[in-house]
């Protein structure tokens, strides 16, 4: 009987350490089934460049998954009728690549620790003078690793840009930070290109500039010789000739609102249209803080 008693027993006691084992395999299954590696590429570029002329692509990767990825490399497609000119770290030191086969340009990459931090690589690239106006440029770039990655749908990325005549036109503001009751000075360029031709018609362009929203700001006038006029009370919008190598400015101030809240933004955009073709200029910000010593009071 105790024989029996002690079998048992012993069983039991197999069976329980072997439920124990399956419970601990899989609570591991469960864990590493939750860590993944999630390799991520983003590319920003200017949507209009000259042609025979520099623009920068900015290639950013991070590894936002869980788990490390141990090797990485960044591959590179150039568009053709560019030539790769450098690439650089953010803080300009080269960072050329590991290899370049015509125009497939490849780093191999530091291991991407988990939530690893974005790194950058700025690309030059020079278009060519015989482009057309109107050609489409488009940067392909693709991360990836030999470890295992359940998702890649963030992998690849492409960016876009367009050759003008026009890509020297650009929208400013004078200050990024400002302060109820100071004034905002923006200054629009718009700059035809000399290898436009056209002798001496050039171009017939109309800008429309679209104002803040009426809580934050207030016109205060132009401040340029060329002067627009104001439409439908919240738009500028300004007509006529521009002329190769020859570019004009328009100028004008808005006041900043007294009761604008600190961390407000004002932001606003202007768009050229010329012989049925667009370019928008901006959106350029401005954001509100308040002057030195002074604390924002909630209601």
């Amino acid at each position: 009987m105790k024989l029996m008693s002690r079998i048992v027993l012993f069983t039991m006691g197999i069976g329980i350490g072997l439920s124990i084992v399956v419970y601990l395999i899989s609570g591991l299954s469960i864990v590493s089934a939750n860590g993944e590696i999630d390799l991520i590429v983003e590319a920003k570029a200017p949507t209009y460049v000259d042609v025979g002329e520099d623009y920068v692509v900015n290639l950013s990767y991070a590894n936002v998954g869980s788990v490390g990825a141990p090797d990485n490399w960044l591959v590179v497609m150039l568009p053709a009728g560019t030539e790769f000119v450098e690439a650089t770290y953010t803080g300009g030191e080269p960072r050329p690549p590991d290899v370049i086969n015509g125009n497939v340009l490849t780093w191999t990459l530091t291991p991407l620790w988990a939530g690893s931090t974005w790194g950058h690589v700025l690309i030059t690239l020079h278009t060519d003078e015989m482009l057309a106006e109107g050609a489409s440029l488009t940067v392909e770039a693709t991360i990836a690793t030999s470890a295992y990655e359940p998702d890649t749908s963030n992998n690849t990325v492409t960016v876009t840009s367009y050759t003008s005549y026009m890509a020297g036109s650009m929208k400013q503001v004078h200050a990024r930070y400002g302060m109820p009751g100071d004034v905002l000075t923006y200054t629009i360029t718009i700059d035809l290109d000399q290898k436009a031709g056209g002798g001496n018609n050039g171009r017939f362009v109309t800008l429309t500039d679209t104002l803040p929203s009426i809580d934050q700001v207030r016109f205060m006038g132009w401040s340029s010789t060329e002067t627009g006029t104001m439409i439908d009370g919240h738009r500028l919008q300004w007509q006529g000739q521009v002329y190769p190598g020859q570019p004009l400015q328009l100028q004008y101030r808005l006041g900043i609102e007294g009761d604008v809240p600190p961390g407000a933004v004002i932001s606003n955009v202007a768009e050229m249209s010329w012989a049925g073709q667009q370019m928008q200029l901006g959106p350029v910000e401005t954001a509100v803080i308040l002057p030195d010593g002074m604390m924002s009071v909630g209601p």
